[in-house]
């Protein structure tokens, strides 16, 4: 059960990684600027909190997820805003000056790129949800873990990361292999296009949340 338990978390991973988002276009975006070992940490970033959502979600802590539900207003508008700050923050970042740094060898600060990445993810606790809905799919096709044991749950929450790592690996790679044919001036426009995408996310959270109280 050990082995299955491991498959079912590498597929959660990956497919919780695979839905293009503010996350998935961010970590395009560092893997276009700033080149692959900025799209490996911000990456890594995602991966960790998927892992943790996994955790809260394999080890039954209903306390979080309770909060979560009770709170699903408040809960949006925090991730809103936060999704689209960074999605402004790219809208305005000027790609000579990352590209020269990438060039020039100065390495990215790969903490920096793991926590905001992470800060993200971390924003929008109703993945969680969607974690839960993941792990009860793989488990009825017989790759969950066995209940009520910890070393069944521990091997699922590191295929998790695996999964994730898997798939941010993989996009990073795709991105190195087209990178140098984009010039400074795609790079920029793909930026407002990212950023605005990302903004653009942010605001309709806050939309919906607003709805719902509306709605309430």
């Amino acid at each position: 059960m050990i082995l299955e338990a491991l498959m079912g978390g590498i597929i959660v991973g990956v497919v919780a990684s695979l839905p293009p988002g503010p996350t998935w276009i961010l970590c395009f975006q560092r893997n276009l600027n700033k080149g692959f070992r900025s799209g490996i940490y911000s990456g890594l970033g995602s991966a960790l909190c998927d892992t943790l959502y996994s955790i809260i979600a394999l080890f039954s802590l209903s306390m979080i997820t309770a909060f979560i539900s009770d709170h699903i207003v408040l809960v949006k508008i925090i991730a809103g805003v936060v999704v689209a700050f960074f999605g402004v923050n790219i809208l305005l970042k000027n790609p000579d000056v990352q590209l020269r740094r990438s060039r020039g060898g100065d390495p990215s600060k790969g903490w920096k790129d793991t926590a905001t990445t992470f800060v993200m993810v971390l924003a929008n606790p109703t993945f969680i949800l969607a974690h839960i809905t993941l792990i009860a799919t793989v488990g009825s096709l017989g790759l969950g873990p066995t209940e009520g044991v910890f070393a069944s749950n521990a091997v699922m929450v590191l295929g998790v990361f695996l999964g994730c790592m898997a798939w941010w690996t993989t996009l990073a790679i795709i991105v190195g292999l087209v990178r140098r044919k984009f010039r400074p001036t795609h790079i920029l426009w793909i930026n407002r296009i990212a950023g605005s995408a990302i903004a653009l996310l942010g605001v309709s959270l806050i939309f919906s949340a607003i709805t719902t109280l509306y709605l309430a």
